[in-house]
């Protein structure tokens, strides 16, 4: 079966690096999974971490990357993509993060079976605690993100369950 796992991955820095690299190596684990990486662009030359299959397709904050990724997506022909998001994986801009929130969907519209796993919910989140000038559209865009989420597959969502 083969897999393409979309997060951000060491030595990237950036957000969920560390938890995309414990999905990646546990999902090598298995002989008869084939696994990519469709990762973030690295800033430098640093080299990629060895036994990992990495394509470095897109860029933190770049409108470009939603069509970088699934031009991959479409040249691999995978079984599952797995998505490793929070709501700003792609970007802090607001129009390039909802641009990302997308790919799930795209990536379902390919006929790839689509996975997300979701580190947090909008709703969870104080936008006026955060400075945020447009609370409510915000919350709107973030309302349609989620649904848009929803649409994937399958969803799993890291958070703890209210009593």
């Amino acid at each position: 079966m083969k897999i393409c796992l979309v997060t951000t991955f060491p030595p990237s820095r950036g957000g969920l690096s560390e938890y995309g690299f414990h999905i990646a190596r546990e999902l090598q684990h298995d002989p008869f999974l084939s696994l990519t990486i469709l990762a973030d662009k690295l800033e430098g030359q640093e080299p990629e971490i060895k036994d990992f299959s990495v394509i470095r397709c897109w860029k933190f904050n770049e409108a470009g990357s939603v069509l970088n990724v699934l031009s991959e997506i479409r040249r691999l022909k995978p079984d599952v993509v797995w998505f490793n998001l929070i709501f700003t994986t792609f970007g802090h801009d607001p129009f390039v993060a909802f641009l990302g929130l997308m790919l799930p969907l795209l990536s379902r519209f390919t006929g790839c079976y689509t996975h997300v796993t979701l580190h947090h919910l909008m709703d969870t989140v104080d936008l006026e605690d955060l400075g945020v000038r447009f609370p409510r559209l915000y919350r709107a865009a973030g309302a349609l993100a989620t649904r848009m989420l929803l649409m994937s597959n399958s969803v799993s969502v890291l958070m703890p369950a209210r009593s």
